[in-house]
């Protein structure tokens, strides 16, 4: 059972998703500010933070997991599942192996195919960490307090977790099959994002049926934590729009 934090709502539960490597912490501003009445449910994915386990090397066991800690905590429906990079593809995943248990999705800084840079796999394969590297997930602009106090959390997961994790993107593409996805879906992107850039949320905008995009000035890769008031902005929106 994967470790995980619960605000109950009535209206209906955001089911919070985090990126290679992060932890439930990644959405700490999107859980304090829910839209009024729905509940949020963030968890560790598997042998990332409190959840134990070994990190899979593949979307479809993320996602697996995903859905049976769903399923056993039984939040009220609908659910909204939101996604952070590797987060987004497990989203999608969802959304193709497991639609009866995704009736809303928000994907943030993700694709249908991830591609990691393969001397940021080889280190990571070696057990090295760069935090250059994880610089590179901010903008220039976002603060130098908060690059340092993620870097600094982020550096706690051993490199073996984020191994199997960024392996499991480079192998993800849905690319030929997500214009079967019907959902609603809310795309969000920095606009200096180096990692999934804002021509990924583009493709997804034009595949799938009912998307729309918001590309979010000042923020790179880890735009929720850049620029949490806006991207709750659109999140609560999305939510009183396409959900109420």
């Amino acid at each position: 059972m994967l470790n995980y934090d619960y605000i109950p709502g009535t209206e209906g539960t955001l089911i919070f998703v985090h990126g290679a490597g992060g932890s439930l912490k990644k959405w700490r501003r999107q859980m304090s500010e829910l839209p009024e009445d729905f509940g949020g449910l963030a968890f560790d994915l598997p042998g990332h933070g409190l959840s134990a386990g070994q990190a899979p090397d593949a979307v479809t066991t993320y996602a697996a997991a995903a859905v049976d800690c769903v399923r056993s905590a039984a939040p009220p429906r609908p659910y909204i599942w939101l996604g952070h990079s590797l987060g987004g593809a497990i989203v999608l995943t969802v959304a193709l192996e497991y639609p009866d248990m995704l009736d809303y999705q928000i994907l943030i800084g993700s694709g249908a195919r991830l591609r990691v840079a393969p001397e940021n796999l080889a280190k990571l394969k070696q057990g090295i960490v760069d935090p250059d590297i994880k610089c590179l997930a901010f903008s220039p602009s976002t603060g130098k307090e908060l690059i340092k106090a993620e870097i600094e959390e982020d550096m706690k997961t051993p490199p073996s977790v984020s191994y199997n994790a960024l392996l499991a993107c480079d192998k993800f593409d849905v690319m030929d099959s997500i214009a079967k996805i019907g959902a609603e879906t809310l795309l969000l992107v920095g606009k200096e994002d180096l990692s999934t850039p804002p021509k990924y949320s583009e493709y997804l905008l034009n595949k799938l049926p009912h998307a729309n995009l918001e590309i979010i000035e000042q923020a790179g890769h880890m735009v929720m934590l850049e620029q949490p008031s806006v991207i709750n902005k659109h999140i609560c929106q999305f939510v009183r729009e396409a959900v109420k």
